[in-house]
C-alpha cells in the first residue's frame, strides 16, 4: 500500500485530487504528509496565499509529484525530496496520474 499525502491550495484541487487517487486499491490517502511515502501537490501560484509551498520541511521529504505548469514555486520541495520527484502539466489526464 502507497500512502499518498496531498496538498493543494483550494478545497476544490484538494477534492479533485482526492478522486482521482482515491479509487486506486493500492493507494491510501493520508493527511499527514510527513507520514505518506508520496506527496502529491498541486495549485495555482500566484492566485492567492498558497500555504503548502512553502511546506515545513522538519524531516526528510518523501517521494513528490507535481502537477503544475509553472515549477519554481516548488523547487524548495522538490529539491528535498529524498525518494525522488515527478511532474505533471496542469492539463495531464486522469488516467496518467491514477
Amino acid at each position: 500500500m502507497i500512502r499518498v499525502g496531498i496538498r493543494g491550495d483550494s478545497a476544490m484541487i484538494r477534492a479533485g485530487l482526492r478522486a482521482l487517487v482515491g479509487n486506486d486499491p493500492d493507494l491510501e490517502i493520508v493527511e499527514d504528509y510527513e507520514d505518506c511515502d508520496v506527496l502529491l501537490l498541486s495549485g495555482t501560484p500566484g492566485l492567492g496565499s498558497s500555504p503548502f509551498l512553502e511546506l515545513p520541511l522538519s524531516g526528510p521529504v518523501p517521494s513528490v509529484l507535481v502537477i503544475a505548469d509553472d515549477i519554481d514555486p516548488y523547487r524548495s520541495v522538490l529539491a528535498a525530496a529524498q525518494s525522488g520527484f515527478g511532474l505533471l502539466p496542469a492539463n495531464t489526464a486522469e488516467e496518467e496520474v491514477g
